[in-house]
């Protein structure tokens, strides 16, 4: 009994293909996965890092909002007591009306630095300090104006109201200048956190360019040898059974012009029993006076009863 040609198939080497394509297949996919983690690992960081921009960028100016407000305080403060003494020395109306938007500015410009500070209890504290100096000004100098309409400009009168105006003025600006103070140091930290995250967002996407790009040329480059070596092997695995099947050709041909019957037989098992025929030549047929078609895949009894 001889096996069947058909149940042979060229056989590519395992070792070559637990060495050369399972482990260039491994290697590749880790690489792969690798420089994707780290990839990935920067899109984090660099999305982390632009939230931070963006809530550094908003306090930035925030805080730019919070001195413009400062530079109103003082202004307005300035402006009520120029107009006041404009008035008291030329008697101008145009003086009072100006004294008026001076103070109101004064008003608008606490509401809002309160407004934007609500989060900052000390600068809170100071401009609840501030809020009193403030009426206190204004009432001292409107009382002035009335006086100055009433009585005329009194020299002695005038030296009193400016002693007095200073004196709470005295009060305000140091106030004013711790306040300016705490923004400014606000200001300075917030730009260094932000310049700090631009920094670490430019390491981090340096680095991991530098380490995930040599990676994945690498894995591509690994990915590119196993699709050649599995293609090198499908060609000799195809080549194999063309030279297989000519082979077989051959053999039948042979059978078929010997002068006596001929069974090639597929043993399975170590069973003789189960041995089945895989090919019949035609002087086998004829002998038999049976069908080729009634052997093949049948073992010897059920093809010949």
């Amino acid at each position: 009994m001889n096996d069947s040609p058909s149940s042979r198939k060229p056989q590519i080497p395992q070792e070559s293909l637990d060495h050369g394509t399972i482990g260039s297949s491994l290697r590749s996919s880790v690489g792969l996965w690798f420089a994707v983690a780290i990839i990935g690992l920067v899109a984090v960081i660099a999305y982390r890092t632009t939230a931070e921009q963006v809530e550094d960028t908003v306090w930035i100016e925030h805080t730019y909002q919070v001195m413009a407000s400062l530079d109103d305080l003082g202004e307005a403060l300035a402006g009520t007591q120029n107009a006041r003494r404009g008035f008291a020395l030329t008697a101008d109306a145009d003086q009072v009306a100006a004294f008026t938007r001076a103070a109101n500015r004064l008003e608008f410009a606490r509401d809002t630095f309160r407004s934007l500070t609500s989060d900052n209890r000390d600068q809170t504290q100071r401009i609840d300090r501030l809020a009193p100096l403030f009426a206190q000004t204004r009432s001292i100098q409107e009382a002035a104006i009335d006086e100055r309409r009433r009585d005329g400009f009194v020299l002695g009168h005038e030296a009193s109201v400016v002693r007095d105006v200073t004196g709470v003025v005295e009060q305000i600006t140091p106030i004013l200048s711790d306040m300016t103070s705490e923004e400014r140091r606000l200001l300075v930290a917030r730009e260094e956190r932000m310049a700090r995250s631009a920094a670490e967002a430019k390491v981090a996407h340096v680095l991991g360019t530098g380490v995930s790009v040599p990676i994945l040329l690498f894995a591509f480059a690994g990915l590119r040898r196993e699709n050649a070596r599995r293609a090198r092997n499908e060609r000799a695995a195809r080549a194999g059974e063309q030279r297989l099947s000519e082979s077989e050709g051959r053999l039948a041909r042979l059978a078929e012009a010997l002068p006596f019957g001929v069974l090639v037989f597929d043993v399975q098992s170590d069973v003789p029993g189960d041995a089945r025929v895989a090919y019949a030549n035609s002087r086998a047929s004829m002998e038999s006076k049976l069908d080729v078609r009634d052997f093949v895949r049948k073992t010897l009894k059920e093809a010949v009863p």
